[in-house]
């Protein structure tokens, strides 16, 4: 597990706004090479977002099954998760926000939020259908099993590309892991230039 600044099992601590990156020893096929950004985490549980499952329709096409506005928004849309849920957009733009995820990324979950951010054909942001949740306690021991690589979200690695994000991250936090003090550009990507 890459290091936190605090432990997750600190009373009030919450990972809200971390990734969680599986690991190669989870095998549920639900998250099998998920990179997931956590919405919320507190003593009631955790809600997170696959980020790299973008799916083979765009939110304009989507936008015709609860709106008869035909839009020219060919953002493509995400599966969140396995939980349904509603539309949500990830995005960075302070005025159509619900609530603050990490520094920089903002979530937009309400009918207004959303609805001007599809129809505003606006970039970068993330639209993604249904999400990831677990009940208390419960994603704090997956982590101690070792299922979940913990990073910090950055606006960056949220709206980048999702190919080859869970390889990418995977790299980032075995490093920060395994040389916690060496700065990521010393450290070569591939350990066999050493």
């Amino acid at each position: 597990m890459a290091k936190t600044d605090k432990s997750s099992s600190e009373p009030g601590f919450s990972l809200g706004g971390y990734l969680l990156i599986a690991t190669p020893a989870l095998l549920d096929p639900n998250f099998y090479r998920a990179v997931i950004l956590l919405i919320q985490h507190d003593q009631q549980g955790a809600m997170g977002v696959i980020l790299n499952r973008p799916l083979n329709k765009t939110i304009g096409e989507a936008w015709l099954q609860v709106s008869d506005t035909v839009l020219t928004n060919a953002q493509p849309l995400h599966e969140g998760g396995p939980c349904p849920g509603p539309l949500l957009a990830l995005h960075k733009m302070k005025p159509h926000t619900d609530m603050e995820v990490a520094k920089g990324i903002y979530a937009a979950i309400s009918s207004e939020s959303v609805t001007a951010l599809v129809e505003g054909n606006v970039a970068p942001v993330k639209f993604i259908f249904g999400n990831a949740g677990w009940s208390p306690g419960q994603l704090e021991v997956e982590i101690r099993e070792g299922s979940w690589l913990l990073l910090p979200g950055r606006p960056d690695t949220v709206f980048g590309p999702a190919e080859g994000l869970w390889l990418r991250l995977t790299r980032e936090a075995s490093r920060r892991a395994a040389a916690p003090s060496i700065p990521d550009h010393i450290v070569p990507t591939d350990p066999h230039m050493n």
